[in-house]
């Protein structure tokens, strides 16, 4: 059985990515679609929805020209710190469809 990759590799092709965006799932300011449509417009083929906490498939968004990786944003405090300071991380899911949250 072959394995599925986001992206094929080209050696002659680049893409324009952001990979941390969160959207009005959580505390961003715009929905995924109107992410989608504003990113489009700059030339970026690439999104991770980084939503706090929550991992969506939004596959739906993909097109011939625009992939969505499946992907969250998780926060975590170090108790041992007597600041307290709060680290974040993206992680990134292999399967486009697995919205299981590894952390929890």
């Amino acid at each position: 059985m072959a394995v599925k990759k986001y992206l094929l590799p080209q050696v002659d092709r680049f893409f324009k990515a952001n990979l941390h965006t969160p959207s009005t799932i959580s505390d961003g300011k715009l929905t995924t679609e109107e992410l989608k449509e504003k990113y489009k417009a700059q030339g970026y083929q690439i999104m991770a929805f980084t939503d706090h906490e929550i991992c969506v498939d939004h596959q739906d968004l993909c097109d011939e020209d625009f992939l969505a990786i499946t992907a969250y944003e998780i926060a975590t405090t170090d108790i041992n710190d007597p600041e307290r300071r709060t680290y974040h991380m993206n992680l990134f899911s292999k399967d486009p469809h697995n919205t299981r949250q590894v952390f929890f």
